[in-house]
């Protein structure tokens, strides 16, 4: 959970270590109590940078929040106390083609910076249109930078 007074402090989880260590169980108090701060910092910083963009008027629709973080309960909540804006979950829309899995809030930055990379990188020839040819140029992208 993003906000430890959400959580009771008597429920424990199991945590998995990296291979070779036994998981450990610990209670998902302990475990707010450490994302909490982190994601305070985090819009924190996010509302410093609406600030130094000067924007003339606050964000009327808010803030929409996206990425697995979002999905933690008391994400949005604790957004809009530090952000003191209206915030809400996004979702992925607009995507033709694209297995229901990934339209999950998960993968929602993934995507967006999937898509901001393809209307940011050159294109030799004409100008392709769909799914298809948008995944050959993303095979075509991942060969040459890798």
């Amino acid at each position: 959970a993003a906000m430890s007074s959400m959580v009771d402090p008597e429920e424990m989880i199991v945590v998995y270590a990296a291979i070779g260590r036994e998981p450990k169980e610990i209670s998902r108090h302990v475990l707010a109590s450490i994302i909490e701060p982190r994601m305070e910092e985090i819009f924190s910083l996010v509302s410093r940078e609406i600030r130094r963009i000067s924007l003339s008027e606050t964000p009327g629709a808010g803030i929409i929040l996206t990425g697995g973080a979002s999905l933690l309960p008391g994400c949005g909540t604790l957004a809009e106390q530090i952000l003191d804006l209206p915030v809400r979950d996004g979702h992925v829309a607009g995507w033709e083609h694209i297995p229901d899995e990934l339209t999950d809030n998960r993968f929602a930055t993934s995507l967006g910076l999937l898509c901001y990379a393809f209307h940011n990188e050159p294109i030799k020839g004409s100008r392709h249109r769909g799914m298809r040819s948008l995944m050959k140029r993303f095979e075509n992208w991942i060969s040459r930078k890798f």
